[in-house]
């Protein structure tokens, strides 16, 4: 079994080059993190809180990022949706002046 400190780094650094860690390696992190602070030295278990800081932070960067582009795209369907009542309110138009 790998080192839990070896594992969070793996995550950040998936982290830090824009990538997203896997669910399972998150998963199998923090299920071990408690028991492995618990037994751990001092200077240990602050190496781990380090790490698990960094983590959080940039997961906040990016859900700040995702959450960007979400709102892009929520905005990009209203302006499409808006754009396709405005075409069948015209082709309405149309089909009651030739009637």
């Amino acid at each position: 079994m790998s080192d839990l400190l070896e594992d969070l780094r793996d995550i950040r650094a998936l982290l830090e080059e824009g990538g997203l860690a896997p669910n399972d390696l998150i998963s199998r992190a923090l299920d071990r993190l408690e028991a492995d602070a618990l037994a751990s030295s001092r200077d240990r278990v602050q190496a781990l809180h380090k790490e698990v800081v960094a983590i959080e932070s940039l997961m906040q960067g990016q859900k700040a990022t995702i959450a960007a582009e979400l709102e892009k795209l929520g905005r990009g369907q209203e302006m499409l949706r808006g754009y396709s009542s405005l075409r069948t309110h015209d082709k309405a138009q149309r089909l009651n002046r030739r009637a």
